[in-house]
């Protein structure tokens, strides 16, 4: 919620054109470091798998590589997710599932506020959090609004 605050006062107070003067390679190292955040978050999952899952991971990444050098009319991510989806459900492989990890239950949540302290503590300890988020966000839009432009006058 205060991520969306924040972007909702960066919008407000127009804060997207300051960010033609942050250099790209600043941007890029940024995104690439929480590229990286997430993948370290993720790489438990990886222990104890088997070669299936191995498999998979490398077909996925062969196909959201390789195929923008074939064509670029479809998004490669989306289509690595639907080819794995179909291998997935049609090859003997069994692996760990989103449902294995957690328990789903297949009803909407019901309405309510975090069950969290508000409390100033709370605000600084999410602050860090919320701050970098919504400046990523910013900076993905304002560079794909520029991209956009560039691409029109062209």
């Amino acid at each position: 919620m205060l991520t969306g605050i924040l972007q909702l006062l960066m919008g407000v107070f127009k804060l997207g054109k300051w960010m033609r003067y942050v250099p790209h390679s600043v941007i890029t190292g940024f995104i690439n470091a929480l590229a990286i955040l997430i993948l370290l978050s993720q790489l438990r999952y990886f222990q104890g798998q088997t070669w299936g899952m191995y498999a998979m991971v490398a077909c996925t990444l062969a196909v959201i590589y390789l195929l923008p050098e074939l064509t670029k009319a479809i998004p490669s991510p989306l289509v690595a997710v639907a080819l794995m989806t179909i291998a997935a459900a049609t090859l003997p492989y069994h692996g760990q599932t989103v449902g294995d990890l957690a328990q789903i239950v297949p009803t909407l949540p019901a309405f309510g506020l975090p069950d969290i302290p508000m409390t100033l503590g709370t605000l600084w300890l999410i602050l860090l959090t919320s701050i970098s988020l919504a400046i990523v966000a910013t900076v993905r839009a304002f560079r794909s609004d520029k991209s956009r432009s560039v691409q029109s006058e062209a």
